[in-house]
């Protein structure tokens, strides 16, 4: 039904007074509001039926309105006579005329139930155009040759039944869910980005926005809450149905879940390799096959994370186009990642992890050095106060150069105290750490453990015998402080990764 036949219908009696251009818009709905800001509570093609409590009286608010009201969709405003509407200025009706707006004048006391009964009876048969467009939404899943061919079906017959652009983003950078799409244009990116500032200040989740005459709406995409849908009308087209792009973006939220669930089963082995290797087992004798068997990848060392926050990173990657595989422990995180990502993309996924330290390029074999290696940059990136470094053996970290002097400084220095424990049970190297903890005081130490002075002296003395140095020295003092750093940063699941 258009406006033209709205007003045309007798007993409503009802009366243009302003926007004759826009008589021949056609109703898709009607909306009664009274709250403020009218236009949040409309959508494309919406007759807005309002007694006029919300319309402001001076001349710059009614123009603002009548702006905000075509900008999210409306084709009308139809005031009720006799209400509480103030005087509308002529710079209003001038503005209705030029966007246009068609506005009506309701006469007293029609009720609006009238008017709303008149525009659904008109839309019987749009409502019947709808349904089956809904049966050919949902038919697109079914018609899909194979799971793998389920998203570019999806996009590309459901961009055509809308008759527009639609991108699937992650919510948090608006980058690509999926690295595989074609990127929208830049004019869309600006078009999306304005929209995304617009939406951030609105009370809604299902509006229309303008910028530079394209069109945008940006929704929620069921069971998953780290996406959204951007929908983007071809030049002349219609909006499509706010009804249709609920069950859109419910067919691509399955889509979503069969890729995730999919992409979870081929990185399946993988992660379990990964997550025997930093619980300190050893590479079986034949690896698996995987995305990873024949290419370089890298480690990344991350702070202890929950296992769901891991994975929603694991995923986030795999989204940005990283092939990857993720584990985790009691005191790290890992992600094994395909070599081919770059250290600027990696980073923007996993800021919020905090210090992160990243291996040199390794095959899946070398996933043991490789871990030693990103534990050893993930400890370095803490003393930086957070970042994200790569391994080298460029630069020393406490006069060490790489992983490798810090093994060697522990086998050496902490080696013995370790086995000897390791044989009695007797904790000596939780006495040399108490020790040099409480600023070399045996009475301290004493105090702390509930032993005798004497006993903890008679401790030291074993220290020293075993590890051949004297502890009254300062070089011997600050070498030992360093293999502690570098023995904390080498132990895996409670076990020293030593090569």
């Amino acid at each position: 039904m258009t406006i033209r036949e709205l007003v045309a219908e007798p007993h409503l009696g009802l009366e243009l007074i302003a926007g004759v251009a826009g008589l021949e818009q056609q109703i898709t709905w009607s909306h009664t509001s009274d709250l403020p800001k009218l236009w949040e509570w409309v959508s494309d093609g919406v007759l807005l039926l309002t007694n006029g409590m919300s319309i402001p009286s001076d001349e710059a608010g009614q123009i603002e309105l009548a702006h905000k009201l075509v900008s999210s969709g409306a084709v009308g405003l139809a005031i009720g006579e006799k209400m509480h509407a103030p005087a509308l200025h002529e710079g209003f009706f001038a503005v209705c005329e030029e966007l246009p707006l068609a506005v009506l004048s309701v006469p007293y006391p029609l009720p609006f139930i009238a008017i709303s009964r008149s525009i659904a009876e008109a839309l019987l048969i749009e409502e019947s155009r709808r349904i089956k467009q809904t049966a050919r939404i949902y038919d697109v899943l079914r018609r899909a040759n194979s799971p793998t061919d389920v998203w570019q079906v999806l996009r590309e017959e459901l961009s055509s039944e809308l008759k527009s652009t639609l991108h699937i983003l992650d919510k948090q950078c608006l980058h690509l869910w999926n690295g595989l799409d074609a990127p929208p244009s830049s004019e869309l990116v600006e078009a999306i980005k304005h929209a995304e500032k617009q939406a951030k200040g609105n009370t809604r989740n299902f509006q229309w926005l303008t910028h530079n005459g394209q069109s945008i709406l940006m929704m929620d995409i069921p069971m998953h809450a780290n996406t959204i849908l951007v929908v983007a009308p071809e030049p002349d087209a219609p909006h499509p149905d706010g009804v249709i792009l609920l069950h859109c973006a419910t067919v691509f939220g399955l889509a979503m879940s069969q890729e995730i669930m999919l992409t979870t089963q081929s990185h399946r082995a993988a992660n379990a390799l990964l997550s025997q290797v930093v619980h300190g087992g050893a590479l079986p004798d034949e690896l698996p096959d995987g995305p990873f068997s024949n290419t370089l990848m890298r480690l990344a060392c991350l702070p202890p994370l929950e296992y769901e926050k891991i994975q929603a990173m694991s995923q986030r990657l795999q989204r940005h186009g990283i092939e990857n595989a993720a584990a985790t422990t009691e005191d790290a995180s890992y992600i094994f990642f395909d070599d081919h990502g770059s250290a600027e993309l990696l980073w923007h996924v996993l800021e919020d992890a905090g210090n992160v330290g990243v291996s040199s390029a390794l095959t899946v074999r070398q996933l043991p050095r490789a871990t030693r290696e990103s534990r050893w940059m993930r400890a370095r990136a803490a003393e930086q106060l957070g970042g994200l470094l790569f391994y080298t053996n460029d630069d020393s970290w406490f006069g060490m150069a790489g992983h490798r002097e810090g093994e060697e400084l522990v086998a050496r220095l902490l080696g013995p105290i370790l086995d000897y424990d390791q044989r009695t049970h007797a904790d000596l190297v939780g006495t040399l750490r108490m020790y040099l903890e409480l600023q070399r005081s045996p009475q301290k130490v004493a105090s702390q453990t509930y032993t005798h002075r004497q006993t903890v002296i008679s401790r030291l003395r074993k220290i020293e015998q075993l590890a051949n140095v004297d502890l009254s020295e300062t070089a011997v003092v600050a070498q030992l402080w360093m293999a502690f750093k570098a023995h904390d940063t080498l132990v895996i699941d409670g076990s020293p990764a030593l090569g």
